[in-house]
């Protein structure tokens, strides 16, 4: 892709981080960007939940992997991304398992030699979670480029921000509504009957009195 075509990609994904949208929507968009601009039949976003990863967004893979749990001890690869704070590239031939062994949209479900590659998330310096890419084709990643790449993934970081803003947003708003005499300011206690009595019998002498010379 060309630095003009890359960049004219890109306003969508700008302007969205500005519009309310649902999380799931925002994120579905962001990975259907990513499967316009990088050469990749599947691809997904994961957050870090634990000792686990959980799959928020994902395309080119079955239903099914929305309801999977990815324990990091269990898949080398994932472990292997979140550790470096750099994109890591795969071999083709790599022996680690690949976390989506099954669940590929392909005649067999199976990753077979193919291209693998992923991103660590950082939000505030501190991970969040990551984004994977798989190609069908061994040698399709060879045609990215690292800075194309690294642009996107602080988008997606962005975008990961934007999403959790606009849930405060959304929370402050149902708050509001479920309980609006919380959000006023009262004009403070009501007086007790006893004391509004000693209040008007305090006024009434008040009145009655000398008004000294």
């Amino acid at each position: 892709m060309t630095t003009s075509s890359f960049s004219e990609s890109l306003i969508g994904i700008v302007a969205d981080l500005s519009r309310d949208l649902p999380v799931s929507q925002r994120y579905r968009r962001l990975l259907e960007a990513m499967l316009r601009l990088f050469p990749c039949d599947a691809a997904a976003l994961l957050q870090l939940e634990g000792e686990q990863l959980k799959p928020l967004a994902i395309e080119g893979l079955s239903d099914d992997t929305m309801g999977r749990r990815f324990r990091i001890d269990e898949h080398p690869r994932l472990a292997k991304l979140l550790r470096s704070r750099e994109p890591v590239r795969f071999a083709a031939d790599s022996p680690l398992p690949d976390p989506y062994d099954g669940l590929v949209e392909t005649l067999d479900h199976q990753l077979h030699v193919h291209d693998c590659m992923g991103a660590s998330l950082y939000i505030d310096e501190r991970p969040w979670g990551v984004l994977t890419l798989d190609a069908l084709q061994p040698e399709t990643f060879d045609r990215i480029d690292p800075v194309e790449l690294r642009t996107f993934i602080g988008l997606t970081e962005a975008t990961v921000k934007a999403a959790a803003r606009m849930a405060l947003l959304e929370a402050g708003r149902s708050a509001s509504t479920r309980w609006p005499g919380r959000c006023r300011k009262r004009a403070g206690p009501p007086r007790s009957s006893a004391a509004a009595r000693r209040f008007a019998g305090c006024r009434r002498r008040s009145r009655s009195s000398p008004v000294p010379a």
